[in-house]
């Protein structure tokens, strides 16, 4: 990445550029995260300001926050996937769940990969794989709320839809402390999710790689012409 907008600094990198892209951004969570971060950050700004800060950063920050709820069902979904089948593979589970198709997680519908994750939590939580995971019902409620208002990701993010309708129609006066406050509670929801997933992931790990000790121990050596010792 280089060229005259995007370069690495030229003095003080450490202050003043960004680790971005390849594995790096997957792992470290850079994407989901990273625009609950911005959203919460502008509406602290936002409240702490005068005159039209908030109507005017009020959109930037609800589509940040929306984009971090999109964001963080996709990955859910796929960790899910992920720790079950290494679950599976170690404790010789016979499960059944299926991978959700790439098509599926293509929507913005914040509904339809709710549904997807709920489902797929429901069948991963059983007394085989010692994994109990649900959403609590008034996050579930609040996620299904600004999907109403916006389905598709296009309210917050343009004033007119592609029929040249207004995407707000009518003016509204909204509370964006208490929003703030919502999407906290959602965030930290959907994070305590991640990090149990991840505690179950290095779990699942540390067995598999028990398991390989025990059977090379456990196996004859031989020497270079095929005798056993």
């Amino acid at each position: 990445m280089s060229g005259k907008v995007f370069r690495a600094a030229e003095t003080d990198p450490y202050g003043k550029q960004a680790i971005v892209g390849g594995e790096y951004s997957v792992e470290s969570d850079a994407y989901a995260r990273g625009f609950y971060k911005l959203a919460h950050i502008g509406a602290s700004h936002a409240l702490n300001s005068f005159g039209r800060d908030k109507d005017e950063l009020f959109f930037p920050i609800l589509c940040n926050y929306r984009q971090y709820i999109e964001l963080r069902l996709k990955s859910l979904i796929r960790f899910v996937e992920k720790t079950y089948h290494l679950l599976a593979y170690v404790s010789g589970i016979c499960g059944n769940l299926t991978a959700i198709a790439g098509k599926q997680l293509l929507t913005h519908d914040l509904e339809i990969l709710l549904d997807l994750l709920i489902q797929q939590l429901q069948l991963i939580s059983d007394d085989a794989t010692e994994l109990y995971i649900e959403i609590k019902e008034p996050v579930l409620e609040y996620i299904r709320e600004i999907n109403n208002r916006d389905p598709n990701s296009q309210t917050f993010r343009y004033a007119y839809d592609r029929h040249q309708q207004l995407t707000l129609p009518n003016t509204e006066y909204i509370d964006l402390e208490h929003i703030q406050n919502i999407m906290e509670e959602v965030f930290n929801e959907l994070e305590v999710i991640v990090d149990y997933l991840e505690g179950e992931t290095d779990i699942g790990n540390e067995r598999i790689s028990f398991q390989e000790e025990v059977a090379s121990s456990v196996m004859p050596s031989c020497d270079y012409e095929g005798n056993f010792y």
